[in-house]
């Protein structure tokens, strides 16, 4: 089912524009095979895009966000694109955190807001019947 909870909004960042993107983000070749990776180690988590549309980008940050981001960049085409981030911000860290990383690096940010979230909703529970 569909409710009303906390998500994301992805966008531009103030300083950047469709015709002024963040250094890190570049639009893809159209030969390019479409592929987004994420790794982590518990000190350093790193996403690497390949021709993908900020739509899919932003579908694809909802694990690393910790709730669902929609796309409202308004930006079309797709993208490449390599970060790395702190998972978790402490003071020994020398990486910055997913939102300064996603501002810095490719001109965008996730602003909090509103939106439709998918829930589960389990009609029935029954015990397993014995074999």
């Amino acid at each position: 089912d569909a409710k009303e909870g906390p998500v994301y909004w992805l966008e531009l960042d103030k300083n950047y524009s469709a015709a002024k993107l963040g250094p890190a983000l570049k639009l893809s070749a159209d030969t390019a095979t479409p592929n987004m990776s994420s790794n982590s180690n518990g000190s350093k988590s790193t996403l690497s895009v390949t021709h993908m549309s900020l739509t899919d980008i932003a579908a694809g940050l909802r694990r690393q966000a910790g709730r669902p981001v929609e796309d409202h960049t308004g930006l079309k085409g797709t993208y490449d694109f390599r970060i790395e981030w702190a998972p978790e911000e402490s003071p020994d860290s020398t990486d910055a955190s997913l939102f300064t990383v996603l501002r810095e690096q490719l001109g965008l940010k996730l602003v909090p807001a509103k939106g439709k979230t998918e829930i589960v909703v389990i009609d029935q529970l029954n015990h397993p019947s014995p074999n």
